[in-house]
């Protein structure tokens, strides 16, 4: 049994992968503290996904314990009530354009970081529902970096977006994303022939974060330019099955990614790769 809500399963029966994936990061303790939820047309499930998380950490059985011994939510004590209502005093704490304006301000971004370097009893969740760049621009995202990067504890961002394309490389590279059915998951990166030949050379093996300490598919991989290798990076990560073993891996893979992006060399970017 999963510790989302009880009703969530029904809820989200097109993206129960991404449910199952919840419940195995909460069992083993693997949460990160940035999630981007992308689909074109799946806003109400992002939402509901959302609310039960929220409740889940905050639910006052759950408090004082690792998440790897959380309860499903009770429904009815005072964190629940207040978060189904969207009534609580704390969380979440929702990062979006103000009536009228065309995108996010940076005052915005600055007043939400003063908000969180108050100390709180709850677990904050804030949430961006519109992290697209024409909303979320290059300003109040790049104001954002570093609050993403150095979390507080008890601190998770979660980011809607249309397509993961659709934001801006800096803030997506700090987040772990999460495709809802409607986001078309398979050659969502246009590949060249010579990043699909590799890919299929060594897919039979289905475990990349082994090949990774195989020489002959490190050097094979750093024949590539850097933007192929880059490209390929992004590829291997929206391939590889989500599940909790590969959180750690994935996580790195998108790490050596922003190492090639500042120009890091491509070789000491590779090693920064888990298991490398």
């Amino acid at each position: 049994m999963g510790v989302l809500s009880l009703d969530l399963e029904a809820k989200l029966s097109q993206n129960y992968q991404i449910l199952e994936f919840f419940n195995l990061v909460f069992s083993k303790d693997k949460l990160v503290n940035a999630y981007l939820f992308v689909g074109e047309n799946s806003y109400q499930d992002k939402m509901d996904l959302f609310v039960s998380i929220n409740k889940t950490l905050n639910c006052v059985h759950n408090q004082g314990h690792l998440s790897s011994e959380f309860k499903q939510p009770c429904g009815i004590c005072d964190s629940c009530t207040w978060i189904q209502n969207n009534e609580h005093p704390k969380t979440p704490l929702v990062l979006e354009r103000e009536e009228g304006a065309k995108t996010v301000k940076v005052s915005q971004v600055h007043k939400l970081q003063e908000e969180l370097s108050q100390s709180s009893p709850y677990y904050r969740l804030i949430l961006i529902p519109e992290a697209d760049f024409e909303v979320f621009s290059k300003h109040p995202a790049n104001a954002l970096l570093k609050s993403i990067e150095e979390a507080y504890p008890r601190t998770m961002f979660i980011l809607f977006a249309r397509a993961k394309e659709t934001v801006l490389t800096t803030i997506r590279s700090r987040t772990q994303v999460l495709y809802f059915q409607d986001e078309p998951q398979v050659d969502s990166v246009e590949v060249s022939d010579k990043i699909f030949e590799v890919y299929e050379k060594y897919k039979a093996h289905n475990d990349f974060s082994s090949q990774i300490k195989n020489k002959l598919f490190v050097d094979e991989i750093l024949k590539m330019d850097k933007a192929e290798l880059i490209k390929f990076l992004d590829y291997l990560v929206e391939q590889i099955e989500l599940s909790a073993h590969n959180v750690k891996f994935i996580e790195s893979l998108e790490r050596a990614k922003r190492y090639l992006e500042a120009y890091v060399n491509p070789r000491a970017a590779l090693s920064s790769v888990a298991f490398y």
